[in-house]
């Protein structure tokens, strides 16, 4: 008898610490995914969350949607979310690495994990904190609707998840957003480095970090040189900043992927950037993300090649700003002196 309760307590316990089959299907990954299995546009159908208070959110959203594109190097992915409420369209940014079923997020440490759907124009998009930490599952589609079955499936991998809460987006709410914020936060493809070459002068710039801004407006100008190496893939970057009478110069190697670039600054805290676009035709338009131990800043500048830009050039940076969530810019004063290029003896 006590035999037999053994082997039926080991029993139980085997089945209890597995996955029913049903889930075990349900939930099974996306197998050797591709840049071009996600790119382009996605309307967000349905979303579950493992915290309710994060679907209250998402019902304040008339629509939402996801836009993937990628760089030169087809496993750098850049991300934006867009959120549209009544007669304002939110926008976040953020840059993913693909790997072979789905999709990761150094700067904000969760992965993406694309799960099987027999929706043929859908995706299905499990967000992670950790492998055991399941947050949220969204259903995208090309479609701003699916039918009921492809949606069932789609509640029951949630409940595998332990997610029994979902919230399904309104399709006859108005789905249009801006063009101008949907090609204002897209980076560029690609970029020659000749283009970068010469000096550069900052117009203006603006950064979510405060006291990152505050300094930004201690300095009367600042000038950017870069200049291309033998490798096509390293720059020599050199910014000037001047407080009164005094220049400071700052030399780094920047690393060059794409539209997208890296600093050098040992291991003091990572500083990546991207090149976005510009109607200025003598301008550069960077975004930088800073990461360190105590400060995660994401910053965004308007460079020309002249020291100020003129009003509709202006105006287009800052609906720029506006689309990446951003505050109101420092602007140069075009009138005070730029540094020289080299330091003076």
């Amino acid at each position: 008898m006590y035999a037999l309760c053994v082997f039926v307590l080991f029993c139980w316990a085997s089945v209890s610490h597995s996955a029913p089959a049903p889930c075990e299907n349900l939930l099974r990954p996306v197998e050797s995914l591709s840049f071009r299995d996600v790119e382009g546009r996605w309307a967000l159908v349905s979303v579950s969350a493992a915290v309710p208070k994060y679907l209250e959110k998402m019902k304040l959203s008339d629509s939402g949607s996801g836009v993937f594109a990628n760089y030169t190097d087809s496993t750098k992915i850049s991300f934006t979310r867009i959120s549209s409420v009544g007669d304002s369209c939110q926008y976040m940014q953020t840059d993913v690495t693909l790997d072979e079923s789905g999709l990761s997020d150094p700067q904000l440490n969760i992965s993406m994990t694309l799960i099987q759907s027999s929706c043929q124009d859908c995706i299905v998009v499990r967000l992670d904190k950790s492998p055991d930490q399941p947050l949220r599952l969204y259903l995208f589609s090309r479609r701003r609707e699916v039918d009921a079955k492809e949606l069932e499936e789609f509640k029951a991998q949630a409940e595998c998840l332990s997610m029994s809460e979902h919230h399904v987006m309104d399709p006859t709410k108005d789905h249009s957003t801006p063009l101008l914020c949907e090609k204002l936060v897209q980076p560029l493809e690609a970029f020659a480095p000749r283009h970068l070459e010469g000096r550069w002068a900052l117009v203006a710039g603006s950064l979510n970090h405060s006291q990152s801004m505050g300094a930004l407006r201690l300095r009367d100008s600042i000038t950017m040189y870069f200049s291309n190496s033998r490798d096509p893939s390293t720059v020599s970057y050199t910014q000037i900043n001047r407080f009164g009478d005094r220049c400071q110069h700052l030399h780094y190697n920047i690393s060059v992927d794409g539209s997208s670039f890296s600093f050098d600054v040992g291991n003091r805290f990572d500083l990546n950037g991207s090149l976005y676009y510009t109607s200025c035709p003598d301008c550069l338009v960077m975004r930088w993300v800073v990461k360190s131990n105590k400060r995660h800043s994401v910053d965004l500048y308007l460079l020309s090649r002249r020291r100020e830009v003129d009003l509709r050039e202006m105006e287009e940076f800052r609906a720029q700003l506006k689309c990446f969530q951003l505050p109101v810019p420092v602007v140069m004063d075009p009138g005070e002196e730029l540094c020289p290029e080299q330091p003076e003896c």
